[in-house]
């Protein structure tokens, strides 16, 4: 027979397996909430993100949606994304400041954040889609350190030719905020209901990063430039294929929206 155990032996052992986790947390400079919480993928030319895993952070307007977060290093220039199962063409995304919290907000439909190593690719290969493989609407320029990229389906010149992709990228003004197409045509964006969205940034705001140097939209320095290098594309996180267009925890390729483990 083994050793008798006094009855509050077992919760000394739990609190000391908690104590011990927490140890290596704070040794490891981890928060383990937060990576539990959130999938975070690889940052790239000066924009990183994650999506939520944790759907108690999940409220109105995106409750019962996966949600991305994207956001700038540079500038406080963030994308909240939220995709239904019906399909892309069903994201809303929010894009707002967040060095500048009462600055104007937009809201767009139907828009995917896209990589720029993906968007490099897509100006060759143009971006698969559930249906095939579909090109972008004009030659996009390179995505500049710490600018966020986002693409947008609409029905090509021709008709004989089907849609393509317009991209799509968010800039600071002295008013806030603005979204600026490659093809130059006025972009379909609206001011956000200053309420709607208050909840879930509030609740995403700890896993956002700091705004490391901020500068105005559109002024590249040349070592920036020599910065803004398009890398190979980072392996896909959980639950993603590997080239994700911008709704999965790794965004590359697939069109496909990211579901929490």
């Amino acid at each position: 027979m083994g050793p008798r155990q006094s009855p509050g032996s077992e919760g000394v052992r739990s609190g000391g397996r908690r104590a011990w986790l927490a140890l290596w947390c704070l040794l490891l400079s981890v928060d383990c909430h937060a990576a539990a919480a959130v999938a975070r993928f690889e940052c790239e030319s000066g924009v990183c993100g994650f999506n939520v895993l944790e759907s108690r952070l999940v409220v109105a307007p995106c409750a019962g949606r996966s949600v991305l977060a994207a956001y700038s290093e540079s500038s406080g220039i963030t994308l909240l994304q939220c995709t239904s199962d019906e399909g892309p063409s069903e994201t809303l995304g929010y894009v707002f400041d967040r060095s500048r919290p009462k600055a104007p907000a937009l809201e767009l439909s139907g828009i995917r954040f896209v990589k720029a190593n993906a968007l490099r690719a897509a100006a060759e290969h143009g971006i698969p889609d559930r249906f095939g493989v579909i090109p972008l609407c004009v030659a996009p320029g390179p995505a500049r350190v710490g600018q966020l990229v986002m693409v947008a389906r609409q029905p090509g010149p021709d008709p004989q030719a089907g849609d393509c992709f317009r991209v799509l990228r968010a800039v600071s003004t002295a008013d806030g905020l603005d979204v600026r197409a490659d093809d130059a045509a006025p972009v379909s964006a609206r001011q956000a209901a200053p309420d709607l969205w208050t909840t879930l940034r509030r609740n995403l705001r700890p896993f956002l990063g700091p705004v490391t140097a901020p500068r105005p939209q559109g002024s590249i320095t040349r070592g920036n430039a020599q910065r803004a290098t398009l890398h190979a594309e980072p392996r896909a996180a959980r639950g993603t294929a590997g080239l994700s267009i911008a709704t999965t925890p790794d965004p590359s390729w697939t069109a496909r929206a990211a579901r929490p483990a």
